[in-house]
């Protein structure tokens, strides 16, 4: 037996009020219509459920039978209505983001700042995982949506990459991202690093020239470079002991505002920065990372109102329209 839901609905609210015209006003319905329905309902279960009264209506023992077995069940349905308008609305929501590097989840708290001021209510959880470890966790459903940070030389060049082919799997030996089938993956960002110094500093320089030309000066250098720091700076890292490595580009920021530095950092992470516009870019001739970000999701598992708004944010975001998929 199939009955209409809206009847129970309004069985409820009868028999909370005790009166038809009450009920009516509370439903936003005529009397004759809420009668009507009332009347319908108990054709189909073939039993009265009110005794009418000169004040308004009673419950029947059945009728009392059946209001205590759902209205508990119902007011549980009322409360899903209710939260899922307001997961429309993104009143309310859960994304689970997840990064392959911790240096970018530090610098896209800027992007995330910027979704919550539109949408406050809106819970924005973070965490790292490794690189290996992308696809399970979407296929599982345990994130949202996964950004993975690739460091590396041009893929003319395996060999000066090898640290990166052996400890990231998401790269072949060409360092070409490796995309897994199951998940839509997405290159929202691909931008070769750069120099960057205070805008005093950067005046005394010449226009153009190789790091190597640069040795006055201390550098603050991002840790992917650390194989690679004896060709590049052209000395071995004992011969300068001013030069840090540094994992966060955050905190290399940090340091430059108030130091005599020349800092080699991802432009993205710079151009996510507080201080974006602080320092002047040195033009160099030397060949530095590409450091590429994806976004990836799952096919199979659909992602929730609140996740998907936060990826249509991102990917309308200034700093990753030119984006493509693979």
């Amino acid at each position: 037996m199939a009955v209409n839901l809206e009847y129970y609905r309004i069985f409820l609210e009868v028999a909370g009020q005790g009166n038809i015209s009450r009920a009516a006003v509370s439903l936003n319905l005529s009397q004759p219509t809420v009668t009507k329905e009332l009347k319908m309902l108990e054709q189909q279960l073939g039993l009265a459920l009110f005794v009418r009264k000169a004040r308004g209506v009673e419950l029947t023992v059945e009728g009392r039978f059946l209001y205590d077995r759902i209205c508990g069940p119902f007011s549980e349905i009322e409360k899903a209505e209710s939260e899922l308008d307001s997961m429309k609305k993104l009143d309310t929501g859960t994304v689970n983001v997840c990064f392959t590097s911790f240096n970018f989840l530090v610098d896209f708290i800027t992007v995330i700042k910027e979704f919550k001021s539109i949408h406050p209510n809106v819970n924005v959880y973070t965490s790292v995982i490794h690189s290996g470890n992308v696809n399970e966790s979407l296929s599982r459903g345990n994130v949202d949506i996964v950004f993975s940070s690739i460091s590396a030389y041009p893929e003319d060049d395996p060999a000066e990459n090898s640290r990166q082919i052996f400890t990231n799997p998401m790269l072949n030996k060409y360092n070409r991202f490796v995309p897994y089938p199951e998940n839509v993956n997405i290159n929202i960002s691909e931008l070769n690093d750069i120099c960057i110094t205070k805008k005093e500093l950067a005046d005394k320089l010449t226009d153009s020239c190789f790091i190597k030309d640069l040795g006055e000066f201390p550098f603050l250098i991002s840790r992917c470079y650390f194989d690679c720091y004896d060709s590049l700076i052209g000395c071995p890292a004992t011969e300068r002991p001013r030069d840090i490595f540094m994992g966060e580009t955050k905190s290399i920021f940090s340091v430059l505002k108030n130091e005599d530095y020349i800092a080699i950092v991802p432009k993205l992470s710079y151009m996510l920065s507080d201080l974006y516009g602080c320092f002047s870019e040195i033009a160099i001739k030397d060949k530095l990372f590409t450091t590429t970000q994806w976004l990836s999701y799952s096919k199979k598992k659909p992602l929730s109102i609140a996740a998907r708004e936060f990826l249509h944010f991102v990917l309308e975001h200034r700093l990753f329209k030119d984006h493509f998929m693979v």
